[in-house]
């Protein structure tokens, strides 16, 4: 467990930093930025795409879709390191100050809330309901077939 002397030390640590409305300011053009960047690219990405005959839209449709159970294994491996590590990210979080230290204990008992709830997103959104009846679907037709 983490002894909270470790990642607060001091009360004097613990007081609040001062409100600066230039760093707010500047935090706020760094995300503008960002999703003017992505603004761009997304708008390069469909002017290519709309010059593109149709027959070839279907073939890029059909290799996206199957580049999306790549994503979603990415996605999965990331959930298991972050429930693997939970406690290094919770001690990393509580010395970077976005947990505070009364609330160290507590953040580390969400872990398998954490778990929990990013499996159902990666089940229900990643993958979709669609693919989920399809696969239960099958997974009937072969259990029928097992049983006869």
């Amino acid at each position: 467990m983490i002894e909270r002397s470790a990642v607060h030390p001091t009360a004097q640590d613990a007081s609040p930093k001062p409100d600066r409305a230039d760093g707010r300011w500047a935090r706020r053009l760094r995300w503008a930025g960002v999703c003017l960047v992505y603004l761009v690219i997304a708008g390069l990405v469909m002017a290519v795409l709309v010059q593109q005959p149709v027959s070839r839209l279907e073939g890029i449709a059909a290799s996206a879709h199957r580049a999306r159970y790549v994503g979603l294994a990415v996605q999965a491996v990331a959930l298991g390191l972050l429930v693997a590590f939970w406690p290094g990210v919770v001690r990393w979080a509580a010395t970077r100050g976005i947990v505070a230290p009364t609330e160290v204990h507590q953040v580390l008992a969400w872990r398998w809330k954490l778990a929990g709830w990013f499996t159902v997103f990666i089940l229900f959104v990643g993958i979709g309901v669609g693919d989920l009846v399809h696969f239960g679907s099958a997974v009937m037709q072969a259990a029928r077939g097992i049983v006869r």
